[in-house]
């Protein structure tokens, strides 16, 4: 008895051993385990970071643009002097008419129009003192003495100039520096000027600039091997400038030479002797005009009919 009574209390410790074992889920074969989660230590990056440079604009500039819109016209107008040199071409017409214009300021640039035709623009320049004013650009220049303003039509428009003080370069384009001209149609185009002022048809002045007065000779001799202006068409055109120097093509030449042939230009004018019919009204002793009269045609009106 008293050795049955030693054996149970071992019995049960084991059996209450194996059952809490069992209830640990030890045989479970649907037991989870769980293991412990690490995060990953950070790595920092040995690339070099590259900071903006401020100078440089956000997207290059094209050099090549075709126009076709009022907006894409004044967007470049706006943008015209942060070229170094680019091609403009016409994608379409396109007119002005009760729309905003703005003429280029200066560029370094052609402007073709590839056949197509800009019309509708009214210019109105107030108080100016000089400069170069133009009815589509002030200025244009180009230094592969290539046809710069070509192949275009200019058509039902006005620019009109008071000049209080100066003498401003007044055309089309005010100014052609190192450019020419050709292929150029001018329909119903009227140019007012009051003042003093160099005025052309085409351009108030065309010129080759050159600070360096030993090159003067060099520039002169290529700009007139490759300085034809030559198609160039005017019907219905008016210029009232009666106090300037005004010619149907330039108003006022120097360091240059021009060849001129195909002009067919009718015009009635409130400033220049009809006897006269000058193609540039002022040649400096460092420019020449050269012109083949058999293929100029030039007819000084009172009306249009």
């Amino acid at each position: 008895m008293r050795k049955l009574t030693t054996v149970l209390p071992a019995l049960l410790l084991a059996v209450l051993m194996i059952l809490a074992c069992v209830a640990c889920g030890g045989g479970d074969e649907n037991a989870q385990t769980t293991t412990a989660k690490t995060t990953p230590t950070p790595t920092k990056s040995t690339a070099p970071i590259e900071t903006p440079d401020p100078n440089e604009p956000e997207e290059p500039i094209p050099a090549d643009l075709t126009i076709s819109t009022v907006e894409e016209w004044n967007d470049f107008a706006d943008k015209a002097r942060d070229y170094d040199k680019c091609l403009v071409k016409l994608g379409g017409d396109i007119d002005f008419t009760d729309k905003e214009f703005k003429v280029i300021p200066d560029a370094v640039c052609i402007i073709d129009g590839d056949g197509h035709t800009l019309s509708g623009i009214t210019v109105n320049v107030d108080a100016a003192t000089g400069g170069d004013i133009g009815l589509i650009a002030n200025k244009l220049s180009n230094n592969m003495f290539n046809g710069v303003l070509t192949n275009i039509t200019i058509k039902d428009s006005t620019l009109t100039v008071n000049v209080t003080s100066g003498t401003p370069n007044i055309g089309i384009v005010g100014k052609l520096d190192r450019a020419n001209a050709n292929k150029i149609t001018i329909d119903n185009v009227t140019i007012n000027v009051t003042g003093a002022a160099n005025v052309g048809l085409i351009a108030g002045q065309k010129a080759f600039a050159t600070s360096d007065n030993d090159n003067a000779n060099a520039g002169f001799e290529a700009v007139g091997e490759n300085a034809p202006v030559n198609s160039i068409t005017a019907t219905k055109t008016t210029i009232n400038a009666p106090d300037s120097n005004v010619g149907l093509l330039f108003g006022d030449m120097s360091d240059c030479k021009a060849n001129a042939y195909d002009i067919n230009i009718t015009v009635k004018l409130t400033a220049l002797n009809a006897a006269d019919k000058l193609l540039v009204a002022n040649i400096a002793s460092n420019a020449t005009l050269e012109q083949d009269d058999t293929k100029i045609t030039i007819n000084v009106v009172d009306s249009f009919s």
